[in-house]
This record gives structure tokens, C-alpha cells and sequence, in this order.
């Protein structure tokens, strides 16, 4: 998954998880399913890689202390975005 995380676009990608995160916590749905699948599918994502993407997230989510509640509601708001995210099944 490092290729996805390049140091040129990390500040991108820390304020599009913070988003994700604020989202899956009830915040205003600032983008569109459309706009998140328009923004992921020039980069390939097989179903694969998002399923190891939201293993290596739920991890970081323990490591942290979130709470179980919280991290159930954070996976399934990832889970419910997987197919405008992958492109390749």
C-alpha cells in the first residue's frame, strides 16, 4: 500500500482521512459518493488492497484507545464506501 502514501501528497492524504473520520462520526457529508469514486479510480485500488487498508486502519484505531463503538461505526462507514473506492475487483 506504500506507493498510495507518497511523501508529495501526505498532507493531501491526512486531510482526506481526517474527513473520512469526521464523516463516519456524523459529520456534515461534505463530498459525493460520485466525487470519492472520481478521486480514487486513476489509482487502480483492487478490493484487496482496501480490504488490508481497513485492517491496517482498525489497527491504528486500537493502538490509539478508540472505543470499540467508535471504531465499528469508523469501519462500516469505510466498509460502505468500498465500491466507489476500488476499481479493480
Amino acid at each position: 500500500l506504500a506507493h498510495f502514501f507518497t511523501p508529495c501528497n501526505l498532507p493531501h492524504i491526512k486531510n482526506m482521512l481526517l474527513s473520512q473520520l469526521e464523516i463516519s462520526l456524523g459529520a456534515d457529508f461534505r463530498y459525493s459518493m460520485e466525487g470519492l469514486e472520481q478521486s480514487h479510480k486513476h489509482l487502480g485500488i483492487t478490493s484487496e488492497q482496501f480490504s488490508e487498508w481497513v485492517v491496517l486502519y482498525r489497527e491504528t484505531l486500537i493502538e490509539k484507545y478508540v472505543l470499540y463503538e467508535d471504531i465499528e461505526k469508523i469501519i462500516g462507514s469505510l466498509r460502505a464506501s468500498k465500491k466507489f473506492i476500488i476499481s479493480k475487483p
